[in-house]
């Protein structure tokens, strides 16, 4: 191999790596500003977030000790901050919002909640996906269902 090309390579594959790079660094710094309120919460609780998870606009942790539940959603109208004793709670739903425009198409997902139904017979109803809010729909649902399972087994 001749320098020019080992030099040619080199620039091509910087100009392609550092990009990546730059945007694994942005995604990460983004939602570590979803997870800094519900430490600071957890910490004035005298608890410590032993599980965690983010998805776009949305944050879910858990004190497995204190058997809390820690939820925080921030968009450009609101952010929230909910923590929920889950030895009140007495189980977990999801709830799955379609709305069709016509009977002959698939209906489009509108919003997904968490519901966590307590003893006292409250529910308390947690956003992870609304479509006015978020144009992409991925992985909410799954992100849905797999907290539902971890809350359920908390319960």
């Amino acid at each position: 191999m001749d320098t020019s090309s080992i030099l040619w390579g080199t620039v091509t594959l910087t100009v392609c790596l550092v990009p990546l790079l730059l945007l694994g660094k942005q995604i990460k710094k983004a939602s570590r500003k979803l997870l800094i309120p519900i430490l600071e919460e957890a910490k004035n609780n005298n608890g410590v977030i032993s599980v965690h998870e983010m998805i776009s606009d949305v944050c879910f942790a858990l004190d497995e000790k204190q058997n809390t539940l820690y939820y925080y959603r921030s968009t450009k109208e609101i952010e929230e901050l909910k923590s929920f004793n889950l030895n009140e709670v007495e189980n977990c739903k999801i709830e799955i919002i379609r709305k069709s425009e016509n009977r002959k198409s698939n209906a489009a997902i509108v919003k997904v909640f968490l519901e966590l139904h307590f003893k006292t017979s409250a529910i308390k109803k947690l956003v992870i996906f609304d479509l006015q809010e978020s144009t992409q729909l991925i992985p909410e649902v799954l992100f849905a269902e797999k907290w539902n399972r971890i809350i359920n087994s908390k319960i």
